[in-house]
């Protein structure tokens, strides 16, 4: 589906009012659409947003008549966060600012862009900044979540690098946040979610990304804890430019580099990736290569668009999703075995567990600076339910998930990650997310900016603190 096709191509004039659609229009039902499934909900109005005056009109409209509100980009939320029935929908997929400045290093977007767009656009002068592991996830909604994504060790989070922001408020205002600028507004901006407002335009820190070498190697479940064991203690001091992840998964039975063998069996794909000369990346990536016997390698050189691509075909829109996800502060044969015996008892094809390494920039990154807390993680994981639109045993993918989840909290950092939470996670997996000094300056300022609440269909925090 074309990113923005629900906007007409010829918007004409621009008004302070966004084009609204109801149930009976024509473009309704593909505007209410987003990327999980598992969601099928039937909002009052979609307001199809083309610029901050249009957004602060529709914050408006909603606030005055009572109506829940919810905004949509990327529409990638696993917990449905750009879905919601009855209210309002600001969709801004129809700001598609871009402008890069490579002298400086800044770039400059819409909250309607997808990564895919930005990463082109940067990689033309050799930058980018950390995205989102799909190229479809919407821009703006990964970094206010704090964002996750392959560069972390080497760039930081993706709310790290956010430098300012326009952000329409509850009132209806529109603010410029940054650190000489409603500072505070900004600071919450980095880590607390869509919980503040809309944002609108966002500036970013761009990084010097040009040599990439990453890929894929796959060995049987059955030698995950050795393989596993060996990859954690060659790793374990490593440049920032290094990263890799984890992923348990079933092989398909068909398509993909998986030998006749492992078709259909539970498997690990170790997935290393090295940000800079292909010299250094031969010689540190030798070092994963070289454990065990793995059935496939795919490492080699690769371009940073297409690395950041790489896992899009793996989840189409529409298939059902659930997850769980926590920041951890240690793994070990304990943590993989309990994975492994996970998997063995998988419930569904497209079940996964996703490890990520982290550390190095995102480490350093002062504690002060976000909201987020866990800069003292050694691993990020995520335990993936996936299911096919028509499969009714859903909910049977899901408790496989949340049960495994339950069993990893045993090496938990403190929490998990507002934009990996999960369907059904409450309030106190919202707050647990961030330690408490931050919890009481983001309720606080909470009670400062949305002190109705207007702003509570993402990972809400209450102005009350509950």
């Amino acid at each position: 589906m074309q990113h923005d096709s629900i906007y007409p191509v010829s918007p004409g004039t621009e008004t302070s009012r966004p084009v609204i659609l109801r149930a009976h229009d024509a473009r309704y039902n593909e505007a209410r659409r987003v990327w999980n499934g598992a969601f099928d909900r039937y909002p009052a109005e979609v307001h199809l947003c083309r610029s901050t005056e249009q957004v602060a009109w529709s914050v408006c409209s909603a606030r005055q008549r009572g109506l829940a509100l919810a905004v949509r980009a990327g529409g990638h939320s696993p917990a449905g966060f750009s879905a919601l029935d009855d209210g309002v929908v600001i969709d801004v997929r129809g700001l598609q600012k871009l402008a890069i400045d490579p002298v400086r290093r800044l770039a400059t977007v819409g909250a309607g862009l997808i990564w895919r767009q930005f990463d082109a656009a940067a990689q033309e002068y050799g930058l980018a900044c950390t995205g989102g592991a799909f190229s479809t996830v919407g821009v703006a909604g990964f970094t206010l979540g704090g964002g996750v994504g392959q560069l972390l060790r080497s760039c930081g989070l993706g709310c790290d690098n956010l430098l300012s922001a326009v952000v329409v408020t509850a009132d209806g205002e529109i603010r410029q946040a940054s650190p000489d600028a409603d500072a505070e507004l900004y600071w919450a901006l980095r880590g607390g979610a869509g919980n503040f407002g809309v944002v609108t335009e966002l500036t970013y820190r761009l990084h010097p990304v040009r040599e990439v070498t990453a890929g894929m190697l796959v060995y049987p479940l059955t030698e995950a804890v050795e393989v596993i064991h060996a990859l954690r203690e060659r790793t374990a001091v490593v440049p920032d430019a290094l990263t890799w992840h984890i992923v348990f998964a079933t092989a398909p039975l068909e398509g993909g580099p998986f030998p006749e063998a492992l078709r259909g069996q539970p498997v690990i794909l170790i997935q290393p990736a090295f940000f800079g000369p292909r010299e250094e990346a031969d010689i540190w990536l030798r070092l994963v290569r070289s454990i065990g016997r793995p059935r496939v390698d795919l490492v080699a050189p690769i371009t940073y668009v297409a690395l950041q691509q790489g896992a899009d075909a793996t989840a189409p829109a529409g298939m059902k999703w659930d997850m769980r996800a926590e920041w951890l502060q240690a793994i070990d044969d304990a943590t993989i075995a309990t994975i492994v015996a996970a998997m063995e008892q998988t419930t569904s094809p497209l079940n996964q567990v996703v490890f990520q390494l982290v550390g190095g920039a995102l480490a350093r990154t002062p504690l002060a600076e976000t909201p987020f807390s866990f800069r003292h993680a050694t691993h990020f994981i995520e335990i993936i339910s996936g299911t096919f639109p028509d499969d009714p045993d859903f909910e049977r993918h899901q408790i496989w998930g949340q049960q495994l989840w339950q069993q990893m909290t045993r090496w938990s950092a403190g929490g998990g990650c507002l934009n990996h939470l999960g369907i059904g996670e409450g309030p106190e997996r919202v707050k647990a997310a961030f330690r408490a000094e931050a919890w009481m300056r983001l309720v606080a300022l909470k009670r400062r900016y949305d002190p109705e609440n207007v702003f509570r269909s993402t990972a809400p925090i209450s102005p009350d603190g509950c």
